[in-house]
């Protein structure tokens, strides 16, 4: 069987679900992706070759064909992402204090964290906790662009803490579209239980 899909000019985190999804009824044959993003081909690759799929990448005028081969059954699929789920690191704790990543520029900055975090999604093992904190918490709320990607990880076991006092110091608790409000005892304790800690 063979399908195709154009997804040129889509965004990241939707150009990855389309094709997941699309992997996920295609039975067995050869699925054909078309971008036109260097970083979604990248992305999209390296999820067939985590889910153990042949892929091959052709670029023709501006745009990238990736083929992805699907040999296996659905159930050795779901058995091979079912083993990259039960390597999750669950000691890893990433804590977020701002919406942008690095220093010099936050324009930027706020690209890289955006991208940081789709990146995130795509790569096991993945953290067993994100907890977001002082400015780090307009990323959880309504009108930030990573919403979807962080319900992905919400639905594959990690847990997302927002700071209620940071919420509130900027007036957004009843704007908080992803995970759970937690208190500075919670978020004290999380780092403090966690093996290994990442703060960005």
């Amino acid at each position: 069987m063979f399908k195709e899909i154009d997804m040129r000019g889509m965004a990241y985190p939707l150009a990855i679900n389309h094709v997941k999804q699309a992997m996920e009824d295609l039975e067995k044959g050869k699925l054909t992706a078309i971008v036109d993003n260097e970083i979604i081909k990248d992305g999209i690759s390296r999820y067939a070759k985590n889910m153990d799929l042949k892929v091959n990448v052709e670029k023709s005028y501006g745009s990238y064909y990736i083929d992805i081969f699907k040999e296996h059954r659905i159930e050795e699929i779901t058995s091979i992402e079912t083993q990259y789920q039960s390597n999750k690191n669950r000691d890893l704790t990433i804590l977020i204090t701002k919406n942008y990543l690095g220093e010099d520029s936050k324009e930027l900055g706020k690209i890289l964290i955006e991208r940081y975090i789709n990146v995130l999604s795509e790569i096991y093992p993945l953290p067993s906790t994100m907890i977001f904190i002082n400015s780090g918490i307009k990323l959880t709320v309504k009108g930030s662009n990573v919403i979807d990607t962080l319900i992905k990880l919400e639905h594959r076991d990690v847990e997302i803490i927002t700071c209620g006092y940071s919420l509130d110091y900027y007036q957004m608790r009843d704007q908080l579209m992803v995970g759970s409000v937690g208190s500075m005892y919670k978020v004290v304790e999380k780092l403090n239980y966690a093996k290994n800690t990442i703060s960005i």
